[in-house]
């Protein structure tokens, strides 16, 4: 896929999400702070400091930005330190992107659903948002577990699960098998930004 044609892929997968009932959420306001909790793919492995997703999406979106992944994680470590980082950082919203180490050890799914779904409840009992972001199952055809959209659609959570898959399916946007380079985390964070903007976060 070159270049050019991706971003219109993209495009296109947006608006077919615009046209269905995507999950509203409350506006944040101008000083109100973003949580981005992850492991590498949100850390920015791949790629320099400042042009991780949550840096570019903090350019874009004119709010604070925390980058709390960690790189290696599995959603049970996770769960374990995230009512410290609700607690630390106290933010309006969270992008949860989790789940790609749990794949790559091989780890019970149904386990990582359940761990993710605690996840949820422990951002929601702390009146945040949340926004979900998919990570994908590796072959020939990277695409992202069933569970994320299930997670979704129970819990009314605006997703994304398809961009990464995108991303890790095109050469040109990766810095290794598993990672973005700094091209793909550019476009993580734009499809991030547009999510946040149709669902009025933003």
């Amino acid at each position: 896929m070159t270049k050019r044609l991706f971003p219109l892929l993209l495009t296109f997968q947006i608006l077919i999400s615009a046209c269905s009932d995507s999950p509203q959420l409350i506006k944040l306001s101008d000083d109100d702070l973003i949580l981005a909790i992850g492991d590498s793919l949100t850390f920015g492995t791949g790629t320099s400091p400042n042009t991780n997703s949550p840096s570019i999406l903090q350019s874009l979106s004119k709010r604070t930005v925390i980058n709390a992944g960690i790189p290696g994680e599995t959603s049970d470590k996770t769960l374990l330190r995230i009512n410290q980082l609700l607690r630390q950082h106290q933010p309006a919203l969270v992008i949860l992107c989790i789940g790609g180490n749990d794949i790559l050890r091989w780890k019970d799914l149904a386990q990582t659903q359940n761990n993710i779904q605690q996840m949820i409840d422990i951002v929601q009992q702390q009146g945040s948002e949340l926004v979900l972001i998919a990570v994908a199952e590796f072959g020939l055809y990277p695409s992202a577990p069933d569970f994320y959209q299930t997670l979704a659609d129970k819990n009314k959570l605006p997703l994304d699960n398809e961009t990464i898959p995108a991303l890790l399916r095109d050469s040109q946007y990766k810095s290794d098998t598993i990672h973005p380079n700094q091209a793909g985390y550019q476009l993580l964070a734009e499809e991030i930004f547009t999510l946040l903007q149709e669902s009025r976060a933003l």
